[in-house]
């Protein structure tokens, strides 16, 4: 894990620094539409893109109120 997502983790997970939870949101959105993007594409052009990015920052949510930094993982390959 990079010094920055080190930092950003511990700043959130140890005083619940919204603003540190906010960067780490906003350093893996450009993952989520990524893979929003191919999941479209995998089906076609049948899914609304809009919606599964919607979907992808649910769980972006998720994964960040539950990733243990601790267990020394990459965030990204958690999702």
């Amino acid at each position: 894990m990079e010094a920055e997502a080190r930092d950003l983790w511990i700043a959130f997970r140890q005083s619940g620094d919204e603003a540190a939870r906010e960067r780490i949101i906003e350093k893996n959105l450009p993952l989520v539409r990524h893979v929003a993007g191919r999941i479209r594409r995998s089906m076609g052009g049948q899914l609304d893109l809009d919606e599964l990015v919607n979907a992808g920052c649910l769980g972006l949510l998720n994964a960040v109120q539950s990733f243990d930094p601790t267990r020394e993982l990459a965030f990204s390959l958690c999702l």
